[in-house]
């Protein structure tokens, strides 16, 4: 897979992790990247059908993405309430 390929999925790779963080920041991360990926893929039916390759690099942008967003503090999580 080209660089160049999976960079361009970049800008909305970054804003989809965004939105979902905010929509369902208090669900498990595995649980919001498929929710983003079935997003990916259900725009990809719309347009032009995204490569299985391709979704698998995306995959892999995603976590990238993620975790340099939690390192750098723009995702923090809270402790969830005693119960």
């Amino acid at each position: 897979m080209n660089l160049l390929n999976i960079l361009k999925f970049f800008p909305y790779v970054l804003g989809g992790v965004t939105a979902v963080e905010q929509v369902a920041g208090a669900v498990p991360g595995a649980t919001k990247k498929q929710i983003l990926l079935n997003s990916i893929l259900t725009a990809s039916k719309v347009g032009e059908q995204v490569p299985v390759p391709q979704v698998a690099a995306i995959s892999t942008l995603i976590d990238s993405v993620v975790s340099e967003l939690n390192a750098s503090g723009v995702f923090t999580h809270k402790a969830p309430a005693a119960a």
